[in-house]
């Protein structure tokens, strides 16, 4: 069995149960920001610190969102040490980026369920 990166009871509670918005949410979510991780590291080497740490803060709270706590935990660690310009963030960035793709790839499993689900009742 798979350990989930995404308490999805957790966020159905966030959404008020709903099941199509949290699919919608996650579908987004994949198509808006799985390569993320590039473009926070884009923005950090061009000297855009401001905007890579609002990137970093903004997945953290959408990862919240979608139960994802390892990534919002991630996100935080990244989002302070571009903030504080610590030595650390290249490892937090690769921690960020591992933890990102771990919950892409749940994304993926879900919404195949979901696909399947919907072939079953038509």
């Amino acid at each position: 069995m798979v350990k989930r990166k995404m308490d999805i009871e957790a966020a159905l509670s966030h959404l008020g149960g709903s099941k199509p918005l949290f699919d919608t949410l996650i579908s987004g979510f994949y198509n808006q920001y799985s390569h993320v991780d590039d473009d926070i590291k884009k923005l950090l080497v061009t000297g855009n610190q401001e905007d890579a740490r609002l990137l970093a803060h903004s997945i953290k709270g959408l990862s919240g969102n979608l139960g994802a706590t390892e990534l919002v935990e991630k996100s935080k660690a990244l989002e302070v040490a571009i903030e504080s310009d610590l030595n650390t963030k290249a490892s937090d960035l690769k921690a960020f980026s591992k933890a990102l793709n771990e919950v892409l790839e749940e994304i993926v499993r879900l919404l195949d369920e979901v696909d399947d689900a919907y072939e079953e009742w038509t």
